[in-house]
């Protein structure tokens, strides 16, 4: 959540928080927070869809985030640039996630 309040420059804040991981909003969570939180919520399904594929849908700058944990190049600009709808192929490797199919 970017904040609790309604922010009407809200690209500003979600920009400010790209540049600051630890940046939050009054009443929203740093994107360091939320980046640590969706990477928990993709190993717990991993864990326990080892034998399959699933599918996970969110809004951008989850996504986002989830991917700059796994490639540290995706940026605001990144995320400014995702087409909606977007799909995004992420493998499990043993601990560690990797991006496929470009």
């Amino acid at each position: 959540m970017l904040s609790a309040d309604e922010l009407p420059d809200w690209r500003a804040h979600l920009k400010r928080s790209w540049e600051d991981f630890d940046y939050a909003a009054h009443g929203g969570e740093s994107g360091r927070i939320a980046q640590a939180r969706i990477l928990r919520v993709l190993d717990t399904i991993a864990s326990r869809h080892s034998a399959g594929t699933v599918i996970v849908a969110s809004h951008g700058n989850l996504i986002a985030l989830a991917l700059h944990a796994i490639m540290p190049d995706v940026d605001y600009e990144f995320w400014e640039s995702i087409p909606m709808p977007a799909v995004f192929t992420l493998i499990r490797d043993g601990t560690r996630w990797r991006r496929t199919g470009e």
